[in-house]
């Protein structure tokens, strides 16, 4: 996975990140929309295979989660699986792509720190993006990657 430097948008380079459309297509993945998987394997909203968020929750651990932070009694919380603040469910994401993807990429979207969300289909043995951007252009959305970054682990050529 590398991103071309002129291909970055004056976007981009002005806020120093990279937009969420750059980093999905410097994946070069196969992508199909298929918004109606969640009928078909409801369960895969519980197979995070990487979400930021979720691994930075996993690793505060739960009692130092920004979100639980007001809530008194976790007593009945044994792990994050069972946080009632991070259960997800179809209403949270706008879309839903069967994408051609591996652990290589993802490891590479993990060490970008990249805001992004991937889901794993056991049903269908296929990795899905989940899409919560509510129709506004994937070339404006920060994905959380900074160009700096990128840069640092060489997957900015």
């Amino acid at each position: 996975m590398y991103i071309k430097e002129s291909n970055l948008s004056d976007w981009e380079k002005t806020n120093g990140v990279i937009s969420y459309g750059t980093l999905i297509d410097a994946l070069n993945a196969d992508m199909v929309l298929c918004n109606k998987i969640v009928e078909v394997d409801w369960e895969l909203l519980g197979n995070v295979e990487y979400d930021k968020d979720y691994e930075d929750c996993l690793e505060i651990g739960f009692e130092n989660c920004n979100v639980r932070k007001n809530d008194k009694d976790l007593s009945h919380i044994e792990e994050c699986g069972d946080c009632p603040y991070y259960y997800r469910n179809n209403d949270d994401y706008y879309q839903f792509f069967i994408i051609d993807i591996d652990q290589y990429e993802i490891s590479k979207l993990r060490d970008l720190g990249a805001y992004v969300t991937i889901l794993y289909s056991d049903e269908l043995d296929v990795y899905v993006l989940a899409v919560g951007h509510y129709g506004m252009s994937w070339y404006m959305i920060n994905s959380g990657v900074k160009i700096e970054k990128a840069k640092e682990l060489n997957m900015l050529i």
